[in-house]
């Protein structure tokens, strides 16, 4: 967990560490502290054969359509 530390409202460090530590260490140096949110992870990219597979997918719901008469509106 990332936090930053705060003196008297002024930035003084960032740090990597437990809260527990983080608590501690804050209260025994007179220091505040927030936590820096974690960046959502990045959805991976689709692979070579999902991509394939979806476009597939999407053909042959269409040509379904298709042979149904369904028309788009």
């Amino acid at each position: 967990m990332t936090f930053k530390l705060f003196e008297n409202g002024e930035l003084v460090n960032i740090i990597v560490a437990s809260h527990a530590f983080v608590d501690a260490y804050a209260n025994e140096m007179g220091y505040t502290y927030e936590l820096v949110p974690e960046p959502e992870p990045e959805a991976p990219e689709p692979s070579q054969e999902e991509d394939l597979m979806a476009m597939a997918i999407d053909h042959e719901y269409r040509l379904t359509l298709l042979e149904l008469g369904v028309t788009e509106i």
